[in-house]
């Protein structure tokens, strides 16, 4: 088939890699993928079109300065004209990544008569200007801005121009929460993230992975983008770590990967948990540091699926990750990692946590680790894609 792939932006950031892992899949199992992005014009008119895209998110992060991140200001037409695109390429099938209301007009999309899917990055616009429903607690009030920027949205964007579009969640919480928001259970598909799986580097790894917990300080990686975001949970599960203290002998190095971590470092206890920012990495550094690491650590509140988690996978990393969110649907508790909730720091929490940890048979882990990654390369998730594709057309 021949798939237009169109993302707000494939060149950085978390949706980008996710955008990216998706193209590689599709074209893996033998689509063909025109792939384009705010930067599909190289010309004027499109630098002008980023330059008022630029100015658009200036606006949108001084209204709700140091909250949560919303999208609902557009103040000249959209970048892509989606209707003119479909009539250049002929696709059979219209992929979406995540596209805010400035890159395409979503009221073509009542219009298309082509299998539409939108794979979700998270909750937007069916949480409003918000990527998730805790955007609304987070504002220090919830009066004039909220109904602004709740009005603003709606006069570019009207939900009732989904109703033909089938929507992909990454991960099993969020295709429940999207459900219960769409109430159209039939219009969404759990497929997981995709990414890159190097068996013989992997398995050369994983093989070597032999480590008694009990015996070393455990290493643990956590990344993000924004660090100090409380919706990331770091300063919740430091915290919980400091409380494990009192009640066993683990030691423990934190690294912290991303903006806003040095303020985390004063958190650490001598020999004891040992907390380090290294601030932002690039892809391959970030690699290479959870390589190093004997678990990655991901005690996000609310995140759809970290394609972290993915990567840390395909490199026999186990994870350690909070309970009720995207990433647990990625870890087999107990096997290829743990979930638990690091919101309760009481004394039987941190307990059975550390129980738990040291019962895990680290070499087994790592190797479950990998073979859950399996389920996740580009050929797999791209052969999922494929089956809805034939469904829909």
């Amino acid at each position: 088939m021949k798939v237009l792939l169109v993302a707000n932006n494939l060149r950085e950031g978390g949706a980008a890699v996710g955008a990216n892992n998706l193209l590689k899949s599709l074209e893996a199992v033998g689509h063909e993928v025109i792939a384009v992005d705010k930067y599909y014009d190289p010309g004027i008119k499109g630098m002008l079109l980023r330059l008022v895209r630029n100015i658009e998110r200036f606006i949108e992060k001084i209204f709700f300065f140091k909250e949560e991140d919303a999208h609902f200001i557009k103040i000249y037409k959209s970048t892509l004209k989606l209707k003119w695109l479909v009539d250049t390429y002929q696709p059979d099938v219209i992929q979406l990544g995540f596209v805010a209301g400035n890159i395409i007009d979503f009221r073509e999309l009542s219009v298309i008569d082509l299998p539409i899917v939108m794979r979700i990055s998270d909750f937007w616009p069916f949480t409003g200007p918000f990527h998730y429903p805790v955007g609304y607690l987070e504002c220090n009030d919830s009066g004039f801005r909220l109904w602004l920027a709740d009005r603003l949205l709606k006069q570019h964007l009207d939900l009732d121009n989904f109703r033909k579009v089938h929507f992909v969640a990454p991960s099993k919480w969020s295709f429940e929460l999207l459900s219960g928001l769409i109430g159209r259970e039939r219009c969404c598909t759990y497929i997981p993230n995709a990414v890159h799986v190097n068996e013989e580097e992997s398995i050369c790894r994983v093989s070597h992975a032999t480590v008694d917990l009990s015996t070393v300080a455990v290493r643990v990686v956590v990344v993000a983008g924004d660090l100090s975001e409380p919706r990331k949970g770091v300063n919740l599960f430091i915290m919980f770590l400091t409380n494990a203290l009192k009640y066993n002998s683990l030691n423990w190095v934190v690294t912290l990967v991303g903006s806003n971590g040095a303020q985390f470092e004063q958190l650490s206890m001598g020999s004891r948990l040992i907390v380090k920012a290294v601030g932002r990495l690039s892809k391959n550094e970030v690699l290479r540091l959870i390589s190093k690491n004997h678990f990655l650590a991901c005690p996000s509140l609310l995140d759809n699926s970290p394609n972290v988690v993915c990567e840390a996978l395909a490199q026999g990393v186990p994870i350690i990750c909070q309970s009720g969110t995207g990433s647990a649907s990625y870890v087999k508790d107990g096997c290829s990692g743990l979930i638990f909730d690091f919101t309760c720091s009481n004394a039987d929490s941190v307990i059975s946590f550390s129980r738990r940890l040291l019962s895990i048979d680290y070499s087994a882990a790592r190797l479950n680790a990998f073979n859950c990654a399996k389920d996740y390369s580009f050929n797999t998730i791209g052969r999922h894609y494929t089956r809805l594709y034939e469904q829909l057309k």
